[in-house]
Formats: structure tokens, C-alpha cells, sequence
């Protein structure tokens, strides 16, 4: 039995008109939802698809935002430290040498975790991403340019947002107001 292939049944639409019909659906579920007569026109779409590795590098950079912070605090407090030990020797007897033996122990400590912040590595990574393909994909980061057009003030405002959408280009999951997006893929106009 041969199999026959018409090449009208293989068409498929273009992923910016799923992005655009998930986007458009989108706003009038969630933002319009309350307005029935709001005109939404897309103007820009631009497409970037976030794999794990893309997700692994984000969570990398939060990562040693946090750390470099956490150092910074340590180093403040190991500062602190090493201020009441100088006045400590400066201004007391050696009646109060607990004081001074105290003030060496926080600076130890604070040495010690310093050591460890900066050895760490994030554990979230480890056990989250731990089997998964660095090519599979996430999201699609979508970042749109609309007009709104509301029939009755008729105002027309345009807005920039980023919207996450699902791989499969259909839904919706987030957006981002001011469409915060930096690296683009694909540009298309309509």
C-alpha cells in the first residue's frame, strides 16, 4: 500500500500566529477581560527560545549575585570584628583578655565562612538540572509591541511587554511589562 502525500494537509501556520493568538488571548482573558469591544493589534513580534542552558546561566548569575553579596556582608562583619580586637588591645587590661580571645574567634569564624561562600557552588543546580538536556527547551521569550484601541474614549496606547509562552508556541505562562528582553532571535513584522 503506497502512502500518498498531498501537500495541502502538511501547511502549517507560522509560529508568529500562534505567538500573536496566544498573546492576543492572553491580554483579553487577563487585562481586557472586564472591556468587550477593546481592539488589540500586534505590531512587532520578536522571538527568543530559552533552553536549560539558558536557564543554568541565569540561575548562575543570580547565584554569584547572591554570593559576592553574602561575601561582602562577611567581610563587613570580619571588619567589625577586627575593629573591637584593636580597641580591645588599645584601651583594656590584660584582666580582659576573654574579651580579645572572643573577638579573634569571630574573626576566625567569619574567615571560615568566607572560605566556604567562596568555594560553594549552587545547589539548586546540582539537583535540579542534574539529568536534562542543555538543548531541550524551557520557553519561548516573546517580546511584543501592541496597540490598544478602546472603541469608547477612543484612545489608542501602544505598549512593549515580554510574554513567556509555553515550547509549544499555544499558551501563555507570564510576561514582563517594558519588554525586558536583550537577546533576539528572530525579528518579524506585521
Amino acid at each position: 500500500m503506497a502512502v500518498t502525500a498531498y501537500s495541502f494537509l502538511h501547511t502549517r501556520r507560522k509560529p508568529e500566529n500562534k505567538f500573536k493568538k496566544a498573546i492576543i488571548s492572553y491580554l483579553q482573558t487577563t487585562r481586557y477581560s472586564d472591556q468587550t469591544d477593546v481592539e488589540l493589534k500586534i505590531i512587532v513580534i520578536e522571538a527568543k527560545n530559552c533552553t536549560v542552558g539558558d536557564s543554568i546561566r541565569i540561575m548562575m548569575i543570580d547565584s554569584q549575585e547572591e554570593q559576592a553579596w553574602a561575601i561582602a556582608s562577611e567581610l563587613k562583619h570580619q571588619q567589625y570584628w577586627s575593629e573591637m580586637l584593636e580597641g580591645c588591645c588599645l584601651y583594656m587590661d590584660e584582666e580582659n583578655n576573654w574579651a580579645q580571645e572572643e573577638y579573634r574567634q569571630q574573626i576566625e569564624q567569619s574567615k571560615h565562612r568566607i572560605n566556604l561562600l567562596r568555594d560553594a557552588r549552587p545547589e539548586r543546580l546540582i539537583y535540579y538540572y542534574e539529568n536534562w538536556d542543555r538543548e531541550e527547551l524551557l520557553a519561548i521569550y516573546v517580546v511584543c509591541s501592541y496597540e490598544i484601541l478602546v472603541p469608547e474614549n477612543s484612545k489608542c496606547e501602544t505598549r512593549t511587554e515580554t510574554f513567556i509562552i509555553t515550547p509549544d508556541g499555544e499558551t501563555v505562562i507570564g510576561h514582563e511589562p517594558y519588554g525586558k528582553l536583550s537577546l533576539v532571535r528572530k525579528r518579524i513584522v506585521i
